[in-house]
């Protein structure tokens, strides 16, 4: 019974969240729908303020 519950669950919020995965509507408005540009900028942002010298945490 777990799985059965785990895959209405998975269903519902697929069905609650499909507004938000119009991915051709999103780039005909000329909305970015990747975030691989801000997760780099995370990495690098973080690293660089983890990383430099005298930097202590």
């Amino acid at each position: 019974m777990p799985r059965a519950e785990a895959h209405r669950q998975l269903r519902g919020y697929l069905r609650n969240n499909r507004h938000r995965t119009d991915y051709p509507n999103d780039l005909a408005h000329g909305w970015e729908i990747g975030s691989g540009e801000i997760e780099s900028a995370c990495k690098t942002i973080v690293g660089q303020r983890l990383k430099d010298p005298g930097m202590r945490w």
